[in-house]
């Protein structure tokens, strides 16, 4: 069982924030999800690439070696953000999340949330990445939705210096939370002994994978991919 305690604290340092808005700024976002205002959808795509970025820091710390993300290669379906050097290449797709503010905590959050993994496939068994990973941070998602369309900014002639200070993207920094990962395997294997193995939200339906009661331990990733076979 995944708790609170197992959350992992990802280091976000300056050069990762300039590069995650630039980024963005510089690539058509289309929002998949639910209709928002640009403020909205452009934080959303920060905070995904800060997440990456973050993630990818990470993993090389402990010595994982990262071949290419999505940014820097043509070869990756619509959810790989990683393609990460084991006995085989293993493609990992990170989502990122605020908390739901009824939820009111980051702990209470992990008890009731599911790794948010987007149902593209008719089938389980064709679900493409092998390792799927939920950050969080640790700000309420309403709230800070609020707090941003009453920006009213346009993505057109503004620069990335403006967008940090104006978003105050640096809140970021010490916020990021790696929380919970599962395998393709593990995830096929419980999906197929659930009754009903999807849930939706907005335009979407995903595949259920509950953070506390499904997941696996951030700290464990590491072993599964340095063991991998």
């Amino acid at each position: 069982m995944v708790t609170i305690r197992d959350s992992i604290l990802l280091p976000v340092n300056d050069d990762s924030i300039v590069q995650a808005v630039e980024y963005s700024l510089a690539t058509h976002f289309k929002d998949n999800l639910r209709h928002r205002d640009n403020a909205v959808r452009l934080d959303s795509m920060i905070r995904g690439k800060i997440g990456e970025l973050a993630l990818r820091h990470w993993l090389e710390h402990n010595d994982i070696i990262i071949i290419d993300n999505n940014t820097t290669s043509d070869v990756f379906t619509p959810d790989t953000d990683l393609r990460i050097q084991s006995s085989t290449v293993l493609s990992c797709e990170i989502k990122t999340s605020l908390i739901p503010d009824s939820w009111y905590s980051l702990e209470k959050t992990l008890q009731k949330a599911d790794i948010k993994i987007i149902k593209r496939e008719k089938s389980i068994l064709d679900i493409s990445n092998n390792i799927h990973v939920q950050l969080f941070f640790n700000f309420y998602r309403d709230k800070r939705d609020r707090w941003l369309r009453s920006l009213n900014i346009s993505q057109n002639n503004i620069t990335a210096d403006e967008i940090i200070d104006t978003l105050n993207i640096p809140l970021y920094k010490n916020q990021t939370f790696f929380v919970a990962w599962i395998d393709t395997l593990t995830l096929s294997e419980q999906l197929q002994s659930m009754a009903q193995p999807i849930w939706t939200y907005g335009k979407r339906e995903f595949w259920k994978c509950n953070i506390q009661t499904q997941s696996k331990c951030p700290r464990n990733l590491i072993h599964y991919i340095k063991e991998y076979s």
